[in-house]
């Protein structure tokens, strides 16, 4: 029986026509269960190629409006699948099989999160996939102080080398985790790097992505072909505006920098250009008429529809609709005070997480 398996899917569909269609599935629970069909499907599924394609036709879905959920302050529930169809939005709980101790998230790079227990000097990290289930746990770096504080942190991919890359950011110096090597290595930097308190990365367009704000405000990345750590030119128009509150998202793949007005109760939003680190930033919107207090806790989460569902306030929703310039309002949800992060569904590990299943 297995022989004919392997035979049926090349017997009737060419191979391209066969990977167009597992494509175009948006579940990547059922791929898992297709790669059980046959060796050639399984083959073609685990393929790194096939993986990156299917991740890319994700991210660019009008449907892909999952947000991730982290209910630790809650002794409900920890995890969470957040999906918001019009003013409706679907709950689902996540079947767990990671370490209770890990339930701090802190930052997500094609579908796979960062975790840390909730001590806040620990040394104790974990990856995982909560739609394949994947695990992997590692340490921060050995020769650093237990009590060095990380600034800033993110995890990235990186598809020279088909590894992933935790980034842990200090004072002056910052260190690499290579999940293939499982190795730590360290690297100083005369970007003077000193948030206050801890700030999550945001993998797009092939960079770990955030903002400083020590001295003057920057734009810095860290590049995985080089692991360098660098700067990224900001807006020509913030050019020598050190007052003004700049924050960054990723929506749709893509990097977007939002500033707010000091004088008035506007953001402005712009979008930065893929592949380009000169000259690179494009004003997309500018959100107007909002509340003094709203402009600070703004939130651009993601795209439904032609729609950006926007964070208000640490616990309300809108939608605003770019092209009406107008807002939607939800009634509150109920999850005030709890961690979410946009997170859209993949097939991505690192390699060698098959000693941590």
């Amino acid at each position: 029986m297995a022989i004919e398996l392997e035979k049926t899917p090349s017997l009737y569909l060419p191979f391209d026509v066969v990977e167009i269609i597992l494509l175009k599935l948006p579940s990547v629970k059922s791929l898992l269960r297709f790669k059980t069909v046959c060796k050639s499907w399984n083959t073609m599924i685990s393929d790194h190629v096939f993986v990156r394609k299917h991740l890319e036709k994700s991210k660019n879905s009008p449907n892909n409006n999952n947000l991730f959920l982290s209910t630790y302050k809650s002794s409900i529930q920890r995890f969470s699948w957040f999906k918001f169809e019009g003013q409706r939005f679907h709950a689902e709980r996540v079947e767990e099989n990671i370490h209770y101790i890990y339930d701090v998230i802190l930052c997500e790079c094609n579908g796979v999160l960062l975790l840390k227990e909730p001590r806040r000097y620990t040394r104790k990290y974990a990856l995982w996939n909560p739609t394949t289930r994947n695990v992997m746990y590692f340490e921060g770096p050995p020769t650093f102080r237990r009590d060095e504080l990380v600034h800033d942190y993110g995890v990235c991919y990186d598809a020279i080398t088909d590894d992933f890359k935790v980034v842990f950011v200090y004072e002056m110096k910052y260190a690499i985790y290579s999940c293939n090597n499982r190795s730590w290595k360290e690297k100083k930097t005369r970007l003077e790097i000193a948030n206050y308190g801890s700030h999550a990365g945001i993998f797009v367009d092939e960079a770990i992505y955030w903002v400083s704000k020590t001295g003057q405000i920057l734009v810095v990345y860290f590049d995985p072909t080089t692991d360098e750590l660098k700067t990224l030119q900001k807006p020509e128009v913030l050019n020598g505006d050190e007052t003004s509150t700049i924050r960054i998202s990723s929506l749709r793949g893509s990097l977007y920098l939002y500033c707010d007005d000091r004088d008035e109760n506007t953001v402005r939003i712009w979008i930065k250009e893929k592949g380009v680190f000169e000259n690179c930033w494009n004003e997309y919107i500018t959100i107007e008429n909002l509340m003094s207090r709203s402009k600070w806790w703004l939130q651009p989460l993601c795209f439904v529809g032609n729609e950006i569902l926007i964070r208000l306030d640490g616990k309300r929703f809108v939608y605003y609709s770019p092209s009406e310039k107008t807002f939607e309002e939800f009634e509150e949800i109920g999850i005030y005070g709890c961690e979410i992060v946009p997170y859209t569904s993949s097939l991505y590990f690192p390699q060698a997480s098959y000693l941590d299943i």
